[in-house]
Order: structure tokens, then sequence, then C-alpha cells
């Protein structure tokens, strides 16, 4: 028997979705993908063979609650912020400017959605 309850999953991965909904969100972003240009080789054409690699890993990311880094050499980010759900699909990376800082990341945008424990205990204790 397993000892994992819902108290001993941390917070932010309770947030994720089920294995289901990530396959339809990663299914959802494949055929947004694949309506913003006729062939997927446009991309490569237009931004490098680069960025459609990060296009791939970036689906795998959605698929497996995981994220990408999104780095200035790739377009990755202009191609996806044209996309009807951009802003879900950002959510997979964590953007890195020229020098290599962390400019935005999926683990702080999670980290803002959880609820301050002790601040919900008080409210409710007051």
């Amino acid at each position: 028997m397993s000892n994992l309850t819902l108290e001993s999953v941390p917070a932010y991965e309770r947030m994720l979705p089920e294995p289901l909904t990530r396959l339809r969100l990663a299914e959802e972003f494949y055929n947004e993908l694949s309506d913003s240009v006729e062939v997927l080789s446009d991309i490569v054409e237009q931004h490098g063979a680069r960025t459609l690699s990060d296009l791939f890993h970036l689906h795998a990311a959605i698929m497996s609650n995981g994220f990408i880094d999104a780095w200035p050499d790739s377009a990755v980010l202009d191609v996806v912020s044209l996309l009807p759900s951009a802003e879900r699909w950002l959510a997979y990376a964590s953007v890195y400017d020229e020098c290599g800082e962390i400019k935005r990341s999926i683990f702080s945008k999670m980290q803002a959605q959880i609820p301050d424990e002790q601040n919900v205990e008080s409210q409710y204790l007051s």
C-alpha cells in the first residue's frame, strides 16, 4: 500500500492536468500549430530548424506537464504567440535573455497560483 495522500503531493502538482487532459491539450496545440502554416517546413524556412525542434519539444512538454527553455536564438515564442491559445502554450516555457538570466518561468507562474497555506489558515481561524 502506498502512503500517498493528497496532502503529500505538492500543491503545484495537484494543479496539473490529468493525463487525458494533457493529451487533449497537446492535440489542440498541434492543431493550432498546423493550422497556422501550410506545411511545417514553412516554419523551418522562416525561422530555422531550431524553432521547429523547440515547437516539438513544447508539444512534448504539454503532454508531460514539463516545460521548455526558450532562448533568444529560437523564434519559438514568436511562432507560439500567434496561435489562438498562445497564453496557454507560453505557460510551458521558461524564458531566458541573451545573458542566460531567466526572465519568466513556469515555476514562478505556478507558485503565484498556489495559495499561501499560512494565510489561508489564519483567515479561517480568525
